[in-house]
């Protein structure tokens, strides 16, 4: 505009100065122009620069988003490692334990059981399952045995577990002799109660432990009490012996 107020003023015979005038013109319409080719430009570049930089950041995010699968993948392996050498590890170690069940209990079992020539041996499976055998190598079934016999094969797994496990619980035990003979109470009494635990109580009828029984215990009881029934009061009454 301003070379357009200026142009006006210039003298009629000033031709060439007014073609300057005109040339110039179109070279400031030709730089605005480039001008806003290169804002255009300059708006796409930073457009695409920002294009560039997200899909870096998203880039980056798949490499550590992959190196994450892969630590991932590595710990699953791992894990999968240790977790088959720990069940080979237990299975050892149940076996062994199953042996050094199954060799004590045949001592305790054999040394408590009245026909010790019948029996040849307990296996104990690797679910745990007692099978008897006797000398012939004949399977014995355990609902064949005596309500004594069973009596014992009881005891003598609890005695057992006492003693791998070196536990300490108390062992409740309920008129234990009633169904035995005098064999099997002597050994009760004399090889078993003393060995269950640090402490066993034995819930007896007058009965049960008396005489040679009670003799043979004595040295092992630290208290007595005697629960009488009150006809009419419908409760008992304990009183320390």
């Amino acid at each position: 505009r301003k070379l357009q107020r200026e142009k006006s003023f210039l003298p009629k015979d000033s031709e060439y100065l007014r073609n300057l005038y005109l040339e110039l013109e179109n070279l400031n319409r030709e730089i605005g122009k480039i001008e806003s080719e290169i804002d255009a430009k300059k708006k796409e570049i930073e457009s695409r620069k920002q294009k560039n930089e997200e899909l870096e950041r998203k880039l980056i995010a798949l490499e550590n988003k992959l190196e994450e699968n892969e630590y991932l993948d590595r710990l699953s392996q791992y894990t999968q490692k240790i977790a088959k050498a720990l069940k080979i590890y237990i299975d050892k170690l149940i076996q062994i334990k199953r042996k050094e069940f199954e060799q004590t209990l045949n001592m305790y079992f054999k040394k408590a059981f009245f026909k010790k020539e019948e029996v040849g041996k307990i296996e104990v499976d690797y679910d745990f399952s007692i099978n008897i055998y006797d000398h012939l190598g004949n399977y014995l079934r355990k609902d064949k045995l005596s309500a004594g016999e069973k009596q014992i094969l009881a005891f003598t797994i609890l005695q057992t577990l006492a003693k791998l496990t070196g536990k300490t619980h108390c062992v409740v035990i309920d008129t234990p002799l009633g169904r035995l003979d005098d064999y099997y109470r002597e050994i009760l009494v004399k090889e078993i109660f003393p060995n269950l635990s640090q402490q066993v109580i034995i819930l007896s009828t007058p009965e049960e432990i008396r005489g040679k029984y009670y003799d043979i215990l004595q040295t092992n009881i630290v208290k007595e009490y005697k629960l009488e029934y009150l006809v009419g009061n419908y409760h008992s009454t304990i009183y320390e012996i």
